[in-house]
Formats: structure tokens, sequence, C-alpha cells
């Protein structure tokens, strides 16, 4: 497994070992089993699965966690070269963003659940893909589920700008308990942990009432908030009922999804199911 740092380090040895048809996988690092889960599905197109690990400060706001957030590059290398990845990339932010002066952004797609409490957050992602789409070279990428927004976004500037890469989509990996893997469940306390298993729970008993016939969005908005309640350690900042393009709709229909963002004392938790 090579690592490489610099941008000119990566591009040099991609074309000494005429590496090619490359599968991107670009982490924040503090690797779980949901990273390690993309890294296989990466590994299934193609056996030159690339990793980026970068902690962006770009897609940070102000008083967020950009400080904070658990950087574990040894760990991380250990588990990817068990998993068989050929190449990591660990630049650091002044290689990534020196003199940078240019933000990419969709303005629709951006200001819509969690753009509205992070509103620069997905200007910095798209930004940082983009560049990372151009330095790799990749012909396939592979993204979570579980950032489903940021999924369609990065699907829709590839459209949109022309990249010739095909986005691959990957499961939500969930805990035992339900709860959805991340990076920031690490922040939790045991407690907060347990309660925080109730988003699944309670995202579960919206698709039960969907199957038994109730359609209606705002109904079963309405009722995972109040379901809620019952874990007094969760905060809803926003449930959404959405079709799978994040457009509105006012009756669930096929390919419909629940978007919800909870608050467990300081950490912000995602995730999203589908209902029909």
């Amino acid at each position: 497994m090579k690592v490489c740092s610099g941008i000119d380090e990566i591009r040099n040895y991609i074309k000494e070992v005429n590496l090619t048809d490359i599968v991107l996988v670009p982490t924040m690092g503090a690797l779980h089993e949901g990273h390690l889960s993309l890294v296989r599905l990466a590994r299934s197109v193609s056996s030159n699965v690339c990793v980026s690990i970068f902690v962006n400060p770009t897609q940070f706001g102000p008083g967020e966690d950009f400080g904070a957030y658990p950087r574990t590059l040894k760990k991380d290398l250990d588990l990817l070269e068990q998993e068989g990845v050929a190449l990591v990339f660990t630049p650091t932010p002044d290689i990534m963003y020196k003199n940078n002066q240019t933000l990419i952004q969709n303005q629709t797609l951006s200001s819509i659940l969690c753009g509205v409490s992070r509103p620069i957050h997905f200007g910095g992602v798209l930004t940082v893909v983009a560049k990372l789409f151009n330095i790799i070279q990749p012909c396939w990428a592979v993204f979570g589920e579980k950032d489903y927004q940021q999924l369609k976004i990065i699907e829709k500037m590839v459209l949109d700008l022309n990249f010739p890469i095909k986005i691959l989509p990957g499961p939500i990996i969930r805990e035992t308990s339900g709860l959805a893997k991340s990076s920031r469940n690490s922040y939790l306390t045991d407690q907060q942990k347990d309660q925080a298993s109730g988003i699944y729970k309670t995202l579960l008993l919206l698709k039960e009432e969907v199957a038994k016939g109730n359609l209606d969005q705002k109904a079963i908005e309405s009722l995972f908030v109040d379901k809620l309640k019952k874990y007094p350690l969760l905060e809803v900042e926003y449930v959404k009922v959405l079709n799978n393009n994040l457009e509105e709709i006012s009756t669930i229909e096929k390919g419909t999804r629940v978007f919800v963002a909870v608050r467990v004392g300081s950490t912000r938790l995602i995730d999203n199911l589908e209902l029909l």
C-alpha cells in the first residue's frame, strides 16, 4: 500500500505505476465499519482502490468540531492495509488549499436539510471532492447513503460539471442497536449512545405506519417528533419526508425517504430511511 501526502507525489506515482481503473473512497479518517464497507464495495469494482484521509476545514462552520474531530491516522492506515487498499492520499489543508479562491456550490440542494443549520458545509464538500477528483482522476467514487444529501449533491455536481466518473452509493452500516455508524459516535457517552439508538427505532416505527397506509407526509413528520419524546436526551433539529431526489412531496410514494438530524448533547447525528 502506497501512502502519499503531496499532490505531485500522488499524481507521479499513479503515472509511474500506470494505475488505471481507480476507485476513490473519500473519507475524513477515524475509520469505522461504515467506511470499510465502502472500501469493500470499491474493491468489488476494481483492485485499484484509493482512499483519501483529509479532515476538510472548508466544510466546518464557526463553532463546529473541526479541531475536535477524531484523527486516528496510524490506526486508519493499518485498517486500510488489511483491506488491500492500493493507495492512500493524506494531504494537509496547506497542500489542498494554498491560495485557494474558488468554491463550488449547489444553491438549491444545499439550502435544505443539513444546509439550513450548516450553510457553508456543502460548498466545502463539493470543492474538496472536485479537487480530489481532479487530483486522483478515478473512474468511480464511493459515497455512503448515511450522508444521503451529500451523495445526491455530489451526483448532481458530477452530472453538471461533466466529470467522467460513476458514483457508487454504499448502504448505511449500523451498530447492533441500530444507530448509524459515524465517527462522531465517539463523542457520545454510553447513556447518550443508548438513547441515540432511539433514532433508528423511531424511523422503523414510521416505516411501519406507512405500511399500514398512512401516506401523509406531515403526519409522518409529526409522528417522528412525538415518538422521539420517549428519549429525553434527544432533540430534533429537523425531520423531513422527501422523494429520493430530495424533492418536496405531499403524499408518500415509492422511493420516499425520511431524513432526520438529532442533537444528543453537543453532538449532531443524521440518519435517513426509505419509507416505501
